[in-house]
């Protein structure tokens, strides 16, 4: 982009532009287009009613809120989609620190009739307490095929910020 104006009390005037090169690009961009998520909300054995969000509020904070959010700031490049198991109980203690939490919510997700191998992006989210304090943070990789996967954890925290921030 080429700007002529004038400068003015720090500000630039512009009175004349114009593109000089347009620069494309060929390469794959995983953060492009619809990213579809499995949203997984467990709770433990420990506490199997400690649910502090509706499966509603999380559909609505993602499908809507951050999708809107994402669209915005990628310019309608970027939307998501996703589908949620509901709540349901991991047959793990919030207190076990040593477990596999992420094989144990998949594991539930398939007894639902998910198949979590078959999404991208994975979200896991779940109360706080025991040894998994409040909080987020995400995992990014290549599967065995050398597609981009992202896992994303959520303790205790669903908010706008909280989620958009993670994705």
């Amino acid at each position: 982009l080429r700007l002529r104006g004038r400068m003015r009390n720090g500000r630039l005037n512009v009175s004349q532009s114009e593109v000089v090169e347009s620069i494309h690009t060929t390469s794959p961009n995983h953060a492009l287009g619809e990213q579809r998520q499995l949203v997984m909300l467990f709770n433990f054995q420990d506490q199997p009613n400690n649910k502090p969000w509706t499966a509603d509020y999380i559909r609505n904070l993602l499908l809507n809120d951050v999708n809107q959010y994402w669209q915005h700031v990628s310019y309608g490049q970027t939307w998501i989609t996703g589908d949620f198991t509901g709540w349901y109980t991991l047959p793990i203690n919030s207190t076990d620190c040593q477990s596999n939490m992420r094989l144990a919510a998949e594991n539930g997700a398939r007894a639902l009739g998910y198949n979590p191998d078959s999404y991208s992006h994975k979200i896991y989210l779940y109360p706080s307490g025991g040894c998994r304090s409040k909080g987020g943070s995400t995992w990014t990789g290549t599967d065995s095929s050398g597609n981009f996967t992202s896992s994303i954890y959520l303790s205790g925290t669903a908010t706008l910020y909280s989620l958009a921030h993670e994705f």
